[in-house]
């Protein structure tokens, strides 16, 4: 039997001062908004690597900025910048990019999730084996 083709999809802005988790600058600056969706970025992308799946980044596109990305989550991974008019176009894009590349399931994960284990990441493709969508 084929093994299943697995990837995961981490749907992030890129952690830049002011940009990003703009939402908690009442209580931090946005120097520590930025580190602070740094830190859930690394977090993430250990419990992902674990899982074993193939990792891929969808990003919203900042001039000049991957590469700050590709610090903390690796140059190895895939990136993908996001597309699209709306939050469903742009995660619909993600998937579309994903499957074109012969994968049979996907996760796609956003990075306010800091209780996330790869163990509910590898309950996820378990359930894509039985299911479409969970």
């Amino acid at each position: 039997m084929k093994a299943m083709r697995q990837a995961i999809i981490i749907f992030t802005r890129i952690p830049i001062q002011g940009k990003t988790k703009t939402r908690m600058m009442p209580h931090l600056s946005p120097r520590q908004c930025a580190a602070l969706h740094a830190c859930f970025l690394m977090d993430i992308r250990k419990q992902c690597e674990a899982c074993g799946a193939d990792l891929f980044v969808s990003y919203a596109a900042e001039n000049g900025k991957l590469e700050r990305l590709r610090t903390l989550l690796g140059e190895e991974k895939r990136y993908i910048p996001q597309e699209g008019k709306n939050l469903g176009e742009r995660m619909l894009h993600a998937f579309q990019q994903v499957f074109e590349q012969g994968y049979d399931s996907c996760v796609l994960i956003g990075t306010d999730v800091p209780e996330l284990r790869e163990c509910h990441l590898k309950k996820a493709f378990w359930k894509l084996q039985e299911q479409d969508i969970v």
